[in-house]
This record gives C-alpha cells, structure tokens and sequence, in this order.
C-alpha cells in the first residue's frame, strides 16, 4: 500500500508525525516495506526511533538553536552548536539525515521569540548545516506574514494573500539555496561525504565551513548606538593567503593572512556565508539535500 500511495501522487518521502506513540514493530515494518525515506517526529526520544525510521526530526538541536539565540550561552559559558553536534554524533549513526528545523507547528514561530537579525542568523545555520533543513511555512515572508502576530493557533492560518517573492527575506533565502545547490552538486550519494566542521566560536557567535564555503553566526543583538560586531577567526581549514569572497555582496572580501587569522564584521549582525578557495587537510565532496514533507519545503518555491 505505501508503495501504491508513493507512486499514485509521485511520493518521495514520507513524514511520521508522533513517531514515538507509535509501536517499533510498526515502525520497523512500515520501513521495510518501502524504499522510500522515512522521517518521524519523536520529542525528546529521537535516537530510540532512528532506526527503525531513516530518519527523526532533530529536536534536540532546535532546542539547542534557540537556546543559543536567547544567548543562554553567555551566563554558562557553554558553547552549545557544537556541544549539541557533539552529542547527535554520538547518538545518531548518520546524523546528516536528521531534519534540522527551526520550528513547527506545535512550536511558536521564531520572530515571537527573537528578532528579525536573528531570525536570519538562524536561517544560515539552518540551510548550510549538516542536515536536511526545513522551513515552515511563512519563515520566508517574515513580519509580513500573519501580518507579524505570532501564535501557536496563527500556525494554522492560510498563508494567502501575504504570499510574496520580492521581500528581502525571501530574496535572502533564495540566495543561500542558489549557493547551497551550486556548492553542494546534484548527487544525493555524497550528502554524507560533506561534514561541517566547526571553526572559530564563543558564547556571541558560531563559525563552521562545508566544503570550501565559512558560515558565521551571531546572537547578538543589531543595534544603531553601537559598533557592528567583529570577529578574529582563528580556527579553520584555508590556506594563508586565500580570499572569500560574501555571497550576498561580492565587493566584502577577506584574506587569510599571514598569521593565519582572518577577521569577520558583521555589518548589523547579520550573518555571512563567504565562498573560499584552497583548504587544507580536507578531501570533500558534494551534497544535496534530500528533501520531504510535511513541513513546508521551501526550495520547490523558490526561483533558482
């Protein structure tokens, strides 16, 4: 019958929604009948089903995200992402396949908590992290959609008529995807062949590369008083002498210099995502994602 339904409606994949109140046994024979992929959503308990899922929902990183973009971190000292990488490695025999998410819809939307910057800043970590990302629906319209109320009934709404492809963060996600696909190739096989590798870091900001592409991240606040936040990137894998170049604005170059280091301003804090060239101790490959859902997926909407 799954496999009926899969070919019925062109199915790639299907989505368990409350995968833990589920028998195992199910589970595991529901798997095994198909050849599709599998993800599930089980809070909390997400190891104890993946297998016999492929996959869960990473919940315990989209905890650890907004713990770090309430700058819980800054009063513990711990550094969560890559505590929390940490830990789903350790847990999860392939945690490249897990559904990295922000959130959904039984959690309230991000811009009810954080602010538009750091909504931003999460989306870079989202998109280019070692996962299969998902968008919930509206996360692209930004304030303009629910027109900027924020509630756990609000996530049932229509997205109509607030649908719209020229606003700044819809235009700021599709140029992270364009980059993601050009980086990433188009051979599902070699997603797992792709790891992201944390760089420098402390409680204010998070930095990481996959492949020859350097993502940073910040908490902290976008303010008009103050000066935009900078950072000295100490640890990461480019040659003395590499340039990377931001995929938002082509004139904002860095260089690796000779010491090693390199240093990052976030105009506003928002994020960066910098396209690099020669790395070193490194043998990468390309990525896709592969994506299903039940969640709203953004990249089948977007021009790229």
């Amino acid at each position: 019958m799954v496999q009926d339904v899969a070919a019925d409606y062109n199915i790639d994949g299907f989505c368990i929604d409350d995968a833990d109140d589920i028998p195992k046994d199910f589970l595991e024979e529901l798997n095994n009948s198909t050849e599709l992929f599998i993800i599930g959503r089980a809070y909390g308990r997400g190891a104890v089903y993946a297998p016999p899922l492929d996959a869960v929902f990473d919940y315990d990183m989209q905890s650890t995200l907004r713990s770090f973009f309430s700058r819980y971190s800054s009063s513990t000292g711990y550094y969560q992402i890559p505590d929390g990488l940490a830990l789903r490695r350790s847990l999860f025999t392939d945690p490249t396949v897990l559904g990295g998410y922000l959130q959904d819809v039984d959690t309230e939307r991000f811009l009810a908590l954080y602010d538009y910057t750091r909504l931003k800043n999460a989306l870079a970590y989202l998109l280019m992290a070692e996962w299969i990302p998902f968008l919930f629906y509206g996360t692209e319209q930004g304030p303009l959609f629910e027109g900027g109320t924020y509630s756990l009934e609000s996530n049932h709404d229509s997205l109509w008529p607030y649908y719209i492809e020229d606003g700044s963060l819809y235009q700021f996600i599709s140029t992270i995807l364009k980059h993601r696909k050009n980086l990433f190739g188009s051979s599902v096989s070699d997603y797992q062949n792709v790891p992201q590798v944390d760089c420098s870091y402390d409680d204010k900001f998070y930095s990481f590369t996959r492949k020859t592409t350097f993502i940073i991240i910040s908490n902290e606040e976008y303010t008009t008083s103050g000066p935009d936040p900078m950072y000295t990137i100490r640890n990461h894998p480019f040659d003395v002498g590499t340039e990377l170049i931001n995929i938002f604005d082509s004139a904002d170059k860095v260089t690796v210099k000779n010491d090693g280091t390199f240093s990052v301003t976030l105009e506003n804090a928002e994020p960066k995502i910098y396209s690099g060239g020669s790395m070193f101790g490194q043998s990468l490959v390309l990525v896709l994602a592969i994506c299903v859902s039940v969640l709203y997926e953004i990249t089948e909407h977007m021009k790229i």
